[in-house]
């Protein structure tokens, strides 16, 4: 990763409304340092293509065994079953599938093909004070992508805005790549004890946490988002821990919290994972 030609995208997803300000077009970028058990787009975790099936779609046409080499679809007498531990993700089932109840998620795009699908909406963003926010997954893997985008996007549309949706958990020479082209970012703080994130998240938090500082003492534009997780990161103990760590940074505009919910079960469901929180 970190290609400035092609970036591995899931999802170009328009008038987004809780990913900045205004109308947003939110690009979703495949890959991820962390693991969250309560992650909503699963699908963006992993760095590469998956196939994921939605077995309602499924009207018992057999051609994805016909195609399958793998061994990994069986026919139950009334529709297809899939084994993702059989499955390589090579995609012919999905190029076969008439249906769509199989189909790839992600594909490889370069900045100027993904620009020319969202610039029809610059009266939008235009109207709303919006712009593009590029999330994940983890968007700073692909620091070098974003900032080719960003310089492409503002040679076209000079009030191009940019915000950057981040865990942090990125060696701090990718955050460099972006803050020339980056007019606000979006970071996540997650859970604040160290051993606790690294229990739910699969990773620990002081390269995080350190990149924030850092991002603080550039003085750029920071709305801190915290998804609420109940009896993990909204007890007393992490509450008092966030304001302790927030309190000196000035250039911190707000604090959002998200609220937990379980809407992405479906999306483990078609990707054949347990959800495990």
């Amino acid at each position: 990763m970190g290609d400035s030609k092609k970036a591995l995208i899931s999802n170009v997803q328009k008038f987004s409304l809780d990913d900045g300000p205004g109308i947003r077009t939110t690009i979703f970028f495949k890959g991820c340092t962390l693991k969250c058990r309560w992650c909503h787009n699963p699908e963006n975790i992993m760095a590469g293509k998956q196939v994921w099936h939605h077995q309602t779609r499924c009207i018992g046409c057999r051609t994805c065994m016909n195609v399958c080499g793998k061994g990994a679809l069986e026919f139950d007498g009334k529709k297809a079953v899939w084994n993702p531990q059989l499955c390589d993700n090579c995609g012919k089932c999905a190029e076969a599938c008439p249906t769509q109840a199989l189909e790839m998620v992600g594909g490889f795009c370069e900045p100027q093909e993904v620009w020319n699908r969202v610039k029809a909406d610059i009266p939008y963003f235009e109207r709303t004070n919006g712009g593009i926010t590029v999330s994940g997954g983890e968007p700073l893997l692909y620091a070098e992508w974003v900032k080719a985008f960003a310089v492409g996007a503002k040679n076209e549309w000079n009030k191009f805005h940019l915000a950057v949706d981040t865990a942090g958990n990125v060696p701090w020479t990718q955050f460099e790549t972006v803050l020339e082209v980056a007019d606000l970012f979006l970071y996540d703080l997650k859970i604040m004890d160290e051993k606790l994130h690294r229990e739910m998240t699969g990773c620990g938090n002081q390269m995080i946490l350190d990149n924030f500082r850092k991002l603080c003492q550039t003085g750029r534009r920071i709305w801190v988002r915290v998804p609420l997780i109940p009896a993990i990161n909204d007890t007393e103990q992490e509450k008092k821990a966030r304001a302790e760590f927030l309190k000196d940074c000035k250039n911190v505009e707000k604090v959002e919290f998200l609220p937990y919910h379980t809407y992405g079960i479906g999306k483990y469901e078609a990707l054949g994972w347990k959800y495990r929180l």
